[in-house]
C-alpha cells in the first residue's frame, strides 16, 4: 500500500470510513498507477479493464487522480501523469481529453464510432520521455463522438488545475516557470471559446444530455481555473497577466450571476432556442458556484438552505446525483442521433457521479457543514464495500428508492475524491 496512506488508515476511527478508505487507495488507486508508457501512467480504472491499458484520459477522473496521488505523497505519478498530456497539447492551447496509441488508430473503421471526432493523422505527436522507455507516437482526441460536441473545455480546465495542484504541492518554482506558458495556452483556448461573455462548449462533463450550449457547470469550473491562473502568475511575478486574468473572472462571475440565478437557487444551463433550463430540480450548478465562489454569502447561505431540504441528491444513500428531477427531460434537450449504432441510453448522465459529489464536499467545506462531509464520506464508502472494494461510474436512480451503479466498474473516481475529501479535512475523520 502506499506509504502515506498507510499512515493515515492508522489513524481514521470510523470503521466504515476506514475500510472505504483503505479500498480506495490499496485496491483503486494503488492498483491504477502502472507505469506501462511512461513514468507516472496511471489507469483510470483499477485494472485496465475499462477505456485500456494503454490510453490516458487527461480529463476531470485524471484530475481527481493525479490529485489524489498528490495527497498520498506519490509526486512523481502527478508529475509524469502532466509532462505527457503537456506533450499532447495543440499549438492552440487545447489538451485531449484522451489520448490512444497512433498505431490503434490507423485503420479508418476504428475511427467511425466513438473516435469519429478524430483528426487523423493531424493530432500525433511524438513523446520520449526517457527513463528506459522507448519514444512513441500517440495521437489526441479533441472532439466528441456526440454531434453537440460536449466536452469541449474540459481537458484544458483540468490541465490547468492539475498544474495549480502540483505547484502548491512541491512549490518548485522552477518547475512552474518552465510550465507556465503552455498551462496560460490552455487558458486562452478556453477564453476563446466564450461567446457572450460565456463558456460554450456544451455539458463540461455531461455528454447525454449535452447540455447545449452553456453549461452552467462549465462557468464555474472556468472561473475557477482562471482563479488558478491568477494564483500562478502572481507566484512568478507576472503582475499584468495576474491583472488580465483577474479582470476576466471578475467578468465571467458577474455575467454567471446576471444569467443563472432564478430567485433562490442557479439554472442548469442557456439552451440556444429555450433559453435558461431550469427543469429537473435543483442541480450540479448550485454546488459548483457555492464550491468555488461565484455565489456570494447571501446567495450561498439561500442555496445551501434549499439543498440541506433535498434528500434526492443522495438518492438510495450514495452521493450525488447531478439533478434532483433526471426524468423530467423534455425531447429537445436530448443529444441528435449519430450514425452509428449506441447502447448509451439518452439521459446516461442524469446520475449520482463522483464528479457531482466532489463538488459537493466541497461546497459542504465553503458552508462548514461537517456533518454532511463526514455521511457523505461514510455512504460512499460503505457503498464501495458493498459492492467488492470498488465503484461504478455512475448511480442512477430507481422508482423503487435504490441508486442502482452502472457503467464501467472498479472506475477510480468516487476512490479519488474520497481519498481527496478525507485528506482535506482529516481532523474530521481521525478522532481529534
Amino acid at each position: 500500500m502506499i506509504e502515506k496512506g498507510n499512515q493515515m488508515l492508522a489513524q481514521i476511527s470510523d470503521e466504515t470510513v476506514r475500510e472505504g478508505f483503505r479500498a480506495a487507495v490499496c485496491k483503486n488507486l494503488d492498483s491504477a498507477r502502472i507505469d506501462r508508457e511512461y513514468p507516472g501512467h496511471f489507469c483510470i480504472t483499477a485494472d485496465g479493464s475499462s477505456f485500456g491499458l494503454k490510453n490516458t484520459w487527461p480529463g476531470l477522473d485524471s484530475w481527481q487522480m493525479a490529485g489524489a496521488y498528490l495527497k498520498l505523497g506519490e509526486t512523481r505519478q502527478a508529475l509524469g501523469f502532466f509532462d505527457f498530456v503537456k506533450a499532447a497539447q495543440r499549438e492552440d492551447g487545447n489538451v485531449p481529453f484522451a489520448v490512444f496509441p497512433e498505431e490503434e488508430c490507423r485503420d479508418p473503421f476504428s475511427r467511425t464510432t466513438g473516435l469519429s471526432g478524430m483528426r487523423y493523422p493531424d493530432d500525433i505527436f511524438t513523446y520520449d520521455p526517457g527513463e528506459g522507455y522507448e519514444p512513441k507516437q500517440w495521437i489526441g482526441l479533441y472532439r466528441h463522438w456526440v454531434k453537440e460536441d460536449p466536452l469541449a473545455v474540459l481537458a484544458a480546465v483540468s490541465y490547468i488545475m492539475t498544474a495549480y495542484e502540483i505547484y502548491e504541492t512541491c512549490k518548485d518554482k522552477a518547475w512552474l516557470e518552465n510550465n507556465l506558458p503552455s498551462v496560460l495556452k490552455a487558458g486562452e483556448y478556453i477564453v476563446g471559446k466564450m461567446r457572450d461573455g460565456l463558456v460554450t462548449g456544451c455539458g463540461f462533463y455531461m455528454e447525454m444530455i449535452p447540455r447545449k450550449e452553456f453549461d452552467g457547470i462549465s462557468q464555474c469550473y472556468a472561473y475557477h481555473a482562471m482563479e488558478y491562473l491568477c494564483s500562478l502568475c502572481a507566484a512568478t511575478g507576472r503582475v499584468k497577466e495576474e491583472e488580465k486574468w483577474r479582470g476576466r473572472a471578475d467578468a465571467l462571475r458577474k455575467t454567471f450571476i446576471e444569467r443563472y440565478w432564478v430567485n433562490d437557487h442557479f439554472g442548469e444551463y442557456i439552451h440556444p432556442q429555450h433559453g435558461l433550463v431550469d427543469l429537473h430540480g435543483l442541480t450540479d450548478v448550485n454546488f459548483a458556484a457555492i464550491a468555488f465562489g461565484l455565489a456570494d454569502e447571501g446567495r450561498s447561505r439561500e442555496v445551501w438552505k434549499k439543498i440541506k431540504a433535498e434528500p434526492d441528491f443522495w438518492w438510495g444513500g450514495m452521493p450525488t446525483q447531478v439533478v434532483t428531477r433526471p426524468y423530467l427531460v423534455q425531447e429537445w434537450e436530448l443529444a441528435e442521433e449519430v450514425d452509428f449504432k449506441t447502447d448509451r441510453i439518452k439521459i446516461y448522465d442524469m446520475a449520482a457521479m463522483g464528479r457531482v459529489w466532489y463538488l459537493d464536499m466541497v461546497a459542504s467545506a465553503k458552508m462548514k457543514d461537517w456533518d454532511r462531509i463526514r455521511e457523505g464520506v461514510r455512504l460512499v464508502g460503505k457503498r464501495g464495500l458493498e459492492d467488492g472494494g470498488y465503484w461504478y461510474e455512475r448511480y442512477g436512480m430507481l422508482m423503487d428508492g435504490r441508486a442502482i451503479g452502472y457503467g464501467p466498474y472498479k472506475y477510480c473516481e468516487y476512490a479519488a475524491i474520497l481519498t481527496r475529501v478525507v485528506a482535506d479535512n482529516f481532523d474530521l475523520f481521525c478522532g481529534k
